[in-house]
């Protein structure tokens, strides 16, 4: 099975940056290819065309501070594009229907977004300790899908 994981964010937006820390952890850790991308829609979807399983692991914004920190696991047919507030999985979900019914054949057949819960994304160049604190949770999450337990 050819599986990918994609870490997305900006590494200049503070916590927008955890799925890429939490990409960079897992390199050489599991079977599958890395990949790390701060595009979103059509660039994302591009990114993961001919794989059979695909991860996005990505900051997903909350308004409750309280579960700030927290990892949540969807699966993509599971959700419409009310179900995420972040700003890059509206624009893939998006693409991800356009591309359905386009008859686009190499599209995953299963793909699923690890999320790390995050309150704010402003211009600064490291993660909240809230959200670090996130990221070997998050790393288990995917090794534990990759890894099929």
């Amino acid at each position: 099975m050819k599986q990918i994981v994609v870490g997305v964010g900006n590494p200049i937006l503070g916590d927008d940056a955890v799925g890429l820390e939490v990409v960079r952890r897992l390199k050489g850790k599991i079977n599958a290819e890395i990949k790390e991308t701060m595009t979103s829609g059509f660039g994302l979807l591009e990114e993961i065309l001919g794989y059979d399983k695909a991860m996005i692991v990505d900051a997903l914004v909350t308004n409750d501070k309280k579960e700030v920190g927290k990892v949540k696991k969807f699966i993509i047919k599971e959700l419409d594009s009310n179900s995420l507030k972040t700003p890059h999985a509206l624009s893939f979900l998006d693409a991800i229907g356009i591309a359905k019914r386009s008859g686009i054949k190499e599209i995953p057949k299963k793909i699923v977004v690890v999320g790390i819960l995050v309150n704010e994304i402003d211009f600064k160049e490291r993660i909240s300790e809230e959200v670090k604190k996130a990221i070997p949770r998050a790393v288990k999450v995917v090794e534990g899908e990759i890894n099929g337990f």
